[in-house]
């Protein structure tokens, strides 16, 4: 059970992650067995996910929870839903310019301008592909930090995701520069040259070894 002393140490991180904008999701804590009680009193289920988000955060430095995560699935359903109803917001305005705001959107989203901010003042990440694509990143500079070069072997047993990975951002370079449909970005491209990525080479099927 948790003491005076960690609420407060928990309540002033929270604090540094949002900030006093929005001081009324900042309670003093109770226990973590009692909070799970009086989670079923609220008349606000968005907060309390907001609150798991927080702790979430709060142990493991990020808010990507995993689409399968055994110790809250509540919690992973939630977040998955924030992105749903995000994009559900996004065509919902679509919708309105397009019609110069004179119908009302066939599209609804429980989403809003408060609710954004709040998720965005700790880091959530609204596109769960964009979250994927940062993961390979990552362990592409990893790959380099052992290397000494991104040329991943197209058979890499050590990682064969992140081979298929590789493959497939020269591939939507190709499409990036022909003007086809691609899923390649200025940014990601930005990303992946300042790790000296080649994009035209053939990758030899072992890797250089220093």
């Amino acid at each position: 059970m948790g003491t005076i002393s960690d609420s407060r140490n928990e309540n002033e991180i929270h604090r540094k992650l949002i900030g006093n904008k929005h001081p009324k999701f900042l309670p003093s804590q109770p226990p973590l067995k009692k909070r799970k009680i009086r989670a079923n009193r609220s008349s606000d289920p968005w907060q309390e996910r907001f609150q798991d988000l927080i702790r979430f955060h709060i142990r493991h430095g990020h808010c990507l929870v995993p689409c399968t995560y055994p110790e809250d699935t509540t919690l992973a359903r939630w977040v998955k839903r924030q992105r749903y109803e995000y994009k559900q917001l996004l065509k919902k305005q679509q919708q309105s310019r397009e019609n110069g705001g004179l119908k009302k959107p066939s599209t609804s989203s429980t989403m809003n301008a408060e609710r954004i901010k709040m998720l965005e003042s700790i880091g959530f990440v609204w596109d769960s592909h964009q979250v994927t694509w940062n993961k390979m990143l990552g362990e592409l500079e990893d790959f380099k930090k052992k290397h000494g070069h991104c040329e991943v072997p197209s058979k890499f047993p050590e990682n064969s995701a992140l081979a298929t990975w590789v493959s497939r951002q020269r591939a939507q370079h190709k499409l990036y520069r022909k003007n086809e449909a691609n899923s390649m970005t200025e940014s990601r491209i930005a990303a992946l040259n300042k790790l000296d990525f080649k994009w035209g080479v053939r990758c030899k099927e072992e890797t250089k070894k220093k």
